[in-house]
């Protein structure tokens, strides 16, 4: 997503009110995200820190660096879209954005700190060199009137990623409000996010000693934005140490604030320790902190990731929450087992080799077909041009969750014992008929001396070893069946999570194959095995033989599918309208609209060379108090919220909401619509700036 492709757009969004705590439902796509294993992670790490680390006196090198930068987006745009070299380069461009070295301040170290009147002065005189017609334009809106239209001004134009718009109006918004420490807040992550670190610095220790507010946004304390925001400053001075000391306080002080781990992963990598940078680095990847948002008694946590595995690799290069705790597996759809008619005797038995021959061809081209079906919307899913990172991410995540879902204990143990079962009709098949040199039809050709004497051996034998597997192919179908069952409610119900067509038919047909696969592997195991006995009529006795037949074994495998993810059951969608901006998230799906940005579009024009390449930003929004779900009467209580994570390229990286759990009758949040219709915005955000 780029609302505007010329400025950095940055904001992590969440929309709440800051009422006493109430117990919360959440989902963050973030949680969903694959992450590098541990060791894959400090590798990479090893790799990045000459570039993430930069000695004193190594700014030619960032500007090279820059300048390579530059070069290879210029090769990107040269490219038409579609080309797989285009996506190629455009990977390696967004690679070296996230590892370009940060350079010299812009602003010079200062010996002593500076004071916050010093500060303010030297962000108004960034202003005025920068884009004084925008000042002047802000001055004479009605935004610079008051110190809350200024406030509320300086969240849209964070919102459109206009942070020196944001800078003029927080300005304006402290002068009238000196004391408010939330604005001081904001304004050094604004400052920190512009490249002016000292001056950021100075701010954030004013602000700290007036006493941030002690609850924010998705219930995430002012003072650990604070102490993030400090952090991320001492980052773009190389004061490694520092910066790690602060930001482990804000770690500690708000687990769920995964701005300050991704921030520490620098600060602790540009100190040497590899392995517990590498630890910040995945925990900052994922918006739930393992230890702040336990399961329910019984489900997955938090910290209990799943190894993914390419086949044959070990171990695993990846993990991924599991899907229960990180998506909507309450709508999927079950199917079961056809029951497969199996006879008591091996001449009934034989008699329908061709009918268990024939379900399973019929089965086999079932599954060949939707295996055709499925190529052919994955030819039109890489015929695509996605552009928007966190809504490809979380279709991976989704696709990821439907490949691995043997992965998930309860069906790993089902899947062990399906396999389990599955091993002994085919023991007892292998056994009297196909081993090398002891089968049992081996023993007994080599006893008989007449065709007489091999039935009288063979058809009790045969008896014996029909009523075994017979047995042992009822296990497996109570075993399969379960399996079957689980597997396809679960990949089923992932599929139900996709909006988008496609997506959403890729994802049904790879359950609809899987069963149809599973279910043509049982039929042909019944084949076999009476297709042996009927090529065998001597191990029948004369009065069970029966002539071929060709009818019905079992009842047709029907395969309900989930239907698409909609808003109207989506537990977690928003829609936000603000005076400039708005966007609508719901399923798997993000929309932004952009109105006239008035004195905002002043400083459209404005080219930011900032020395901080790599980062993202949050920004947060307060729900009125007393606002309700429209057509419900029911009022948003505490820590309602949703977020955005966009990087200063206008990507955005993630997304989420927070609700009580009493916001409904289901215990769901949405869909919310924040403006006139419910309250509107309540007057507190915040601004977090981090790594990226």
């Amino acid at each position: 997503m780029k609302i505007r492709p010329s400025l950095p757009l940055f904001p992590l969004l969440a929309l709440t009110s800051l009422a006493a705590a109430q117990p919360l439902q959440s989902r963050f796509w973030s949680d969903a995200r694959l992450l590098p294993s541990q060791s894959r992670t400090e590798a990479d790490l090893l790799q990045q820190k000459g570039l993430a680390c930069p000695l004193p006196g190594t700014a030619a090198r960032s500007d090279a660096a820059q300048q390579a930068l530059t070069q290879l987006q210029a090769a990107v745009a040269s490219l038409p879209q579609g080309d797989p070299g285009r996506a190629a380069l455009q990977k390696t461009l967004d690679l070296m954005r996230r590892n370009t070295p940060t350079a010299a301040p812009s602003t010079p170290a200062a010996s002593t700190p500076l004071t916050l009147a010093q500060a303010l002065k030297n962000a108004r005189t960034w202003l005025s060199v920068h884009d004084a017609a925008g000042v002047r334009a802000f001055a004479l809106s009605t935004d610079s009137q008051s110190a809350a239209a200024a406030d509320g001004a300086a969240m849209q134009a964070s919102l459109l990623g206009r942070p020196d718009a944001a800078l003029a109006a927080l300005l304006a918004a402290h002068d009238l409000t000196p004391k408010n420490a939330d604005t001081l807040v904001n304004l050094g992550g604004v400052l920190g996010a512009l490249g002016l670190p000292q001056e950021a610095l100075a701010v954030l220790q004013a602000a700290l000693a007036l006493k941030p507010s002690p609850s924010g946004a998705l219930g995430i304390s002012q003072r650990a934005v604070a102490l993030n925001n400090q952090g991320y400053a001492l980052l773009q001075l190389g004061r490694w140490a520092d910066a790690d000391r602060v930001l482990a306080q804000a770690q500690t002080l708000e687990p769920a604030l995964s701005e300050a781990s991704s921030n520490r992963a620098r600060a602790l990598l540009c100190q040497g320790n590899t392995q517990a940078a590498a630890a910040a680095f995945r925990r900052g990847s994922r918006r739930t902190s393992p230890a702040s948002m336990p399961g329910k008694t019984g489900t997955p946590t938090a910290s209990t990731d799943l190894p993914l595995s390419q086949p044959g690799q070990q171990p695993p290069d990846q993990t991924q929450r599991p899907p229960s705790f990180t998506f909507d597996l309450s709508h999927g759809t079950q199917t079961t087992l056809p029951v497969l008619r199996i006879p008591s005797t091996p001449g009934e038995t034989a008699a329908l080799a061709d009918s268990y021959q024939a379900l399973y061809l019929d089965l086999s081209n079932r599954a060949l077909k939707l295996q055709r079906q499925q190529e052919a919307v994955e030819q039109q899913l890489k015929a695509r041009s996605e552009t928007v990172p966190a809504v490809d991410e979380r279709r991976d995540a989704l696709w990821w969750a439907m490949l691995s879902v043997d992965a998930q204990p309860n069906i790993a143990a089902l899947k062990t014992q399906m396999e389990h079962s599955q091993k002994e009709p085919d023991r007892l098949w292998t056994d009297f008929w196909h081993c090398e040199g002891g089968c049992t039809i081996d023993v007994i050709s080599r006893r008989a001396k007449t065709k007489e004497e091999f039935s009288g051996l063979c058809v009790p034998a045969l008896q014996a070893a029909h009523n075994a597997w017979r047995g042992a192919m009822h296990n497996a179908e109570i075993d399969l069946g379960a399996y079957l069952k689980a597997t396809y409610a679960t990949e089923t119900a992932l599929a139900a999570n996709y909006s988008d067509p496609l997506w959403h038919d890729r994802a049904s047909l790879q359950a609809e194959i899987g069963a149809t696969v599973l279910t043509a592997g049982y039929a042909h195991d019944a084949e076999v095995w009476a297709r042996d006995i009927a090529q065998s009529p001597n191990c029948v006795a004369e009065s069970d033989r029966k002539p071929s037949t060709t009818e019905q074994v079992a009842g047709p495998l029907e395969l309900p599918r989930a239907p698409l993810c909609k808003q109207l059951f989506d537990g977690f969608s928003a829609s936000v309208s603000l005076s400039v901006v708005g966007f609508s998230v719901s399923c798997d799906t993000f929309s932004v609209k952009v109105s006239n940005p008035g004195w905002i579009g002043a400083f459209a024009k404005l080219s930011l060379k900032t020395e901080t390449p790599n980062w993202k930003s949050t920004v947060t929004i307060g729900v009125a108090e007393g606002a309700s779900l429209p057509g419900t009467g029911i009022g948003l209580g505490a820590s309602q919220g949703m977020y955005l994570t966009v990087d200063r390229q206008g990507n955005l990286l993630d997304l989420g909401m927070v609700a009580d759990a009493g916001a409904s009758a289901s215990g769901k949040f949405g869909p919310i619509k924040i403006g006139k219709s419910v309250g509107g915005w309540s007057g507190k955000w915040s601004f977090i700036a981090s790594e990226n």
